[in-house]
């Protein structure tokens, strides 16, 4: 029965990935790069996303109708964990690294961080024009931050994984200059309480890791 409800839960997220679609890459142009540190200001913005999720597949029994609330009880359980344990999103960890380091490695210094978290409708260019006007702006969002169980034969592990995305577009023709992404993963542990036992002490350190694993991802892209 368990290992039915593994396969079955797994088939349903391999269908849901099937149908997302895929990440885009775009490199950085040598003339666009040149003009970042004299095209006005760089506003560093991010997107709201949950902390944690935990993608239980025993969530997932009960056919079709336990597939519908699937997801709603992987964020419910996330953010139980996330609000028991004061857990943040990573994204805030990645921006800090990626632009302390656009700054020390590129000479890009008129990076302008916005500490208010932006809504997914908020990406739409019309809304960054009328929020900022003019310059570029850089938007470190979080695809994925969660707890997934790796299936063995005969056995079970779980992990932590992360994965952003960072876009820069220029407001003035709403052209997407640079994207890329990142992922990176915690050491896989025999048990899921494992990641949080003693106020979460695994998912703290994991969490923090991930993202500047996923910051030195990045720079190495950049430009």
């Amino acid at each position: 029965m368990r290992q039915h409800i593994y396969l079955l839960s797994w088939c349903f997220l391999l269908a849901v990935a099937s149908c997302a679609p895929q990440p885009t890459i775009i490199k950085l142009q040598p003339d666009d790069f040149t003009r970042l540190r004299t095209s006005g200001p760089i506003y560093a913005v991010h997107t709201e996303h949950d902390a944690l999720f935990v993608w239980d597949p025993r969530m997932a029994s009960g056919g079709g109708l336990g597939f519908l609330v699937f997801g709603s009880l992987a964020e419910r359980e996330g953010n139980k964990i996330a609000r028991e344990n004061s857990l943040q999103d990573p994204v805030y960890i990645l921006r800090d690294r990626f632009l302390a380091a656009l700054a020390s490695n590129h000479g890009v210094t008129n990076a302008k961080v916005v500490e208010e978290t932006r809504k997914d409708g908020d990406q739409k260019i019309e809304k960054l024009r009328a929020d900022f006007k003019d310059g570029n702006v850089l938007e470190f969002k979080t695809t994925a931050s969660a707890l997934v169980p790796i299936q063995h034969w005969i056995s079970t592990e779980w992990k932590y994984t992360y994965r952003a995305e960072l876009r820069l577009i220029r407001l003035s023709d709403g052209r997407t200059l640079w994207q890329q992404q990142c992922t990176a993963d915690g050491k896989p542990l025999e048990k899921k309480d494992m990641f949080t036992a003693d106020g979460a002490k695994v998912l703290k350190s994991d969490m923090p890791t991930a993202a500047e694993e996923c910051a030195r991802q990045l720079l190495a892209k950049f430009p």
